[in-house]
């Protein structure tokens, strides 16, 4: 169970990571 959620929590940081920076990006391209 233990490692099943620290995977979970491991994927969602990665997925959340991923989306900030994709944001950025167009935010980045958008001012542009």
């Amino acid at each position: 169970m233990g490692a099943l959620l620290f995977a979970y929590q491991d994927t969602y940081a990665r997925v959340s990571f991923h989306n900030l920076y994709y944001s950025s990006l167009v935010l980045g391209s958008g001012v542009h």
